[in-house]
């Protein structure tokens, strides 16, 4: 309710300073566990024939920020180059 339209929406998501919420360090820990399960669990592989662009998007940051892609997770045992299958 507090966010104009058409404004950035960019936010910080844990706040910061004095006032940074005190479940930050847990919410990271927590996203690192969940991502590392799903990358150990399916391969990615993109979306469409194109590999994404590697190029970051032109801004004035010290932040890159890298163009948006889309990917498929294929699950193990999958397709022509799964780890059971000879090549």
């Amino acid at each position: 309710r507090f966010l104009e339209p058409g404004k950035n929406s960019r936010a910080l998501a844990f706040g910061c300073g004095a006032r940074v919420c005190l479940g930050e360090p847990l919410a990271r820990l927590e996203l690192f566990v969940v991502l590392t399960r799903l990358l150990q669990a399916f391969t990615l592989l993109p979306s469409g024939d194109a590999l994404p662009s590697l190029q970051p998007l032109p801004h004035c940051s010290v932040i890159l920020k890298m163009q948006p892609f889309q990917v498929r997770l294929q699950p193990p045992g999958m397709g022509a180059h799964s780890p059971g299958q000879s090549q």
